[in-house]
């Protein structure tokens, strides 16, 4: 392992390496610590390498898959379902999953012409600005700066975004009592935005 993104309270660490045949292919992978066992996460089909950014407690890992070493499509793996891809929001043609929390929530960027942060809970993907109602002030789609980078248990979500011009971190607060998809209110507030859904938003 070349590089180290991430690891969990049971001692896995995930990142990736280089193949030592073919020096243009990144190798996803998860090194456990207690046993020093070492597991490759494999590609996407017609893909040949990837890296992994984010792991959950529960075991999820997210990351992007691509070939040798291109732009990148953004993956959920598990040890009992493989790789599997995540949608990629419309209009996007490229992405990276960074980070997924013990129910196989994720969060990460696509690309077009500028960075789209997106949600993807429940086999579902969802851009983050469809996600809030009343964001004045903020642009989530249109500049190369916005991110989601991380997720906690309880849905909250960080990143980065463009407020009044300028690149300013967020917190994403998910505000209903069980954080369902269909039912999402969030909150983004101080580092954020302030935003209440109270019903399934548009979805990608």
């Amino acid at each position: 392992m070349s590089y180290a993104y991430g690891i969990t309270n049971s001692g896995l660490v995930i990142g990736a390496g280089i193949d030592p045949s073919n020096a243009a292919v990144n190798v996803g992978l998860i090194y456990d610590t207690v046993s020093g066992s070492m597991t490759s996460l494999g590609a996407l089909p017609g893909l040949n390498g990837a890296i992994a950014f984010g792991v959950s407690d529960s075991g999820y890992v997210v990351g992007a898959s691509m070939f040798n070493q291109g732009s990148g499509l953004p993956f959920i793996w598990s040890a009992s379902g493989g790789m599997t891809a995540i949608p990629l929001p419309d209009g996007t043609t490229a992405g990276s999953a960074r980070d997924v929390n013990d129910s196989g929530w994720a969060v990460g960027v696509a690309s077009n012409a500028y960075a789209i942060p997106f949600l993807y809970a429940d086999g579902t993907t969802y851009s983050i600005d469809t996600l809030l109602t009343n964001g004045a002030g903020w642009d989530l789609v249109t500049n190369t700066s916005s991110s989601a980078l991380g997720i906690a248990n309880d849905g909250s979500i960080i990143g980065t975004a463009i407020h009044d011009g300028a690149v300013h971190a967020y917190k994403m607060t998910l505000v209903t009592a069980v954080p369902e998809p269909g039912t999402w209110a969030l909150l983004a507030s101080g580092l954020g935005l302030l935003a209440l859904r109270r019903r399934r938003p548009t979805q990608h």
